[in-house]
């Protein structure tokens, strides 16, 4: 059980679940399984997260047991260059039952979510790019490249642009800060 205010995280097994606080399926892209029945109350959260490769958090029910939902999908978006276009399955179990009253993404738009007899599906329709450090939060230089690079919406079409800001998103916090404040070709190296 996990209580209104509480967290329970990671890649885990355990038998049966009742979420009233937060269930943060694994420790980065991972799995979470529930050897019989999910059960989020109306104050409970759901956080999963997903990567521009097609990649996700799953909640696999497994046991013949049931997924029984309510409450909040919250989806983060980790860095990566987006289209818009991928679908997620989240949750795979013997039933899924009801819906989630409410979604929310990182990146403030919205979560399409598709209630299958056995599984759940989402799709963030965001095209742009997610960097490992806001924008803002930025120094000077680097927040100027960033603008340019990763303006809201864009995707670079030349390959080789595309390739740049792919490398780029894939560093540490820290290299990513000074990899924009010093560009130049040793960064792909």
């Amino acid at each position: 059980v996990v209580n209104s205010g509480g967290t329970f995280s990671g890649n885990a097994s355990v038998i049966s679940l009742t979420n009233s606080g937060t269930v943060s399926v694994g420790n980065g892209i991972g799995v979470m399984t529930v050897n019989g029945t999910y059960t989020q109350n109306a104050s409970g959260n759901l956080a999963i997260e997903i990567d521009s490769f097609g990649n996700t958090d799953v909640l696999n029910v497994v046991g013949g047991g049931s997924a029984d939902l309510n409450g909040n999908l919250d989806v983060t978006l980790l860095p990566g260059i987006y289209d818009g276009t991928l679908v997620y399955t989240i949750i795979n179990a013997a039933t899924v039952n009801n819906t989630f009253s409410s979604t929310a993404s990182s990146v403030g738009t919205s979560v399409n979510v598709v209630y299958n007899p056995t599984n759940v599906q989402i799709n963030v329709p965001y095209r742009g790019s997610v960097t490992p450090v806001p924008i803002n939060d930025l120094p000077p230089n680097a927040k100027n490249i960033a603008n340019y690079l990763f303006c809201p919406g864009f995707l670079p079409e030349n390959p080789d642009l595309f390739n740049v800001n792919q490398i780029l998103l894939t560093l540490p916090s820290a290299t990513f800060i000074s990899s924009l404040g010093q560009p130049g070709p040793s960064i792909l190296e």
